[in-house]
């Protein structure tokens, strides 16, 4: 069966007979039409003797188409498929189907779960422990003045560690509202978006006033760089280096100056 196809969305029409198109005009046979309603569902219409008269149907279904709201489009859809459960659809979507091999249905007609026999990946994630206040207090002031900034952004604001690093005086939009707009990439040791979002794409989150007041306190005795605060300290045209926060919380855990024991009574 031969069919011809007219403007994208306005659907096809064909004889369903043996004899190929070149033969349609002196062909006995009627005429068929097939299209997609405003509802999305395939239809079929036939009983043409000519073929102006099945385009001519065509181009009466398009127009009203185009013609009729788009909400009522979507409300005919919800009408139908609403409460359409998926295999239900899929059945009615595999009858318009005209070019599926047998193969393929066999494959659409598959029922065993596709998932059985595959092994989960093995997933062991380190243990994660919430320090106490007064232990997050004795953290805070084991660093340097930069180590003290980052654990209040992080404690206080939520942030992670690459978003503490490129805080920004800047980013600061109201009186208790930050604004997170990128980080400090390990892999690159540049600014970069931030994790899961495109560049440009940011989020506001609650700004503390004490949290605030560090950030000032920071400003005002080392200053900014284009509005950034951390740097890298041998090099001041660079981001601050994440190994540098990271060797210094090392060193203060094996010094002894926080209580590590407040974390094992936690645990216990």
């Amino acid at each position: 069966m031969a069919a011809r196809t007219l403007a994208r969305g306005m659907g096809t029409f064909f004889k369903d007979c043996e004899h190929p198109e070149s033969r349609w005009s002196k062909c006995p046979h009627e005429y068929k039409i097939r299209y997609r309603s405003a509802a999305g569902k395939q239809t079929e219409e036939s009983g043409f003797g000519a073929q102006d008269k099945a385009i001519a149907r065509l181009t009466e279904v398009y127009n009203q188409k185009k013609a009729a709201p788009q909400s009522q489009s979507k409300a005919e859809r919800i009408q139908k498929y609403g409460r359409m459960r998926f295999e239900e659809y899929v059945e009615e979507w595999k009858v318009g189907q005209r070019h599926l091999a047998a193969s393929s249905v066999r494959h659409f007609d598959y029922s065993d779960n596709p998932l059985d026999g595959v092994k989960p990946p093995q997933y062991d994630p380190a243990r994660a422990v919430i320090p106490f206040l007064e232990q997050l207090r004795a953290i805070r002031t084991a660093g340097d003045d930069a180590f003290m900034l980052v654990v209040d952004l992080m404690s206080g604001c939520g942030l992670r560690n690459g978003e503490a690093y490129a805080v920004n005086l800047n980013n600061i939009v109201a009186d208790d509202v930050y604004r997170v707009t990128e980080q400090v990439v390990q892999s690159t040791r540049r600014y970069g978006p931030l994790k899961h979002r495109k560049a440009g794409e940011y989020r506001d989150v609650p700004l503390p006033a004490r949290i605030r007041k560090t950030i000032e306190w920071y400003v005002e005795k080392y200053g900014t760089f284009g509005g950034y605060l951390l740097r890298q300290s041998t090099d001041t045209r660079k981001p601050h280096p994440y190994w540098g926060t990271d060797d210094q919380w090392k060193r203060i855990k094996a010094s002894g100056k926080v209580d590590m024991a407040l974390t094992a009574r936690r645990e216990g």
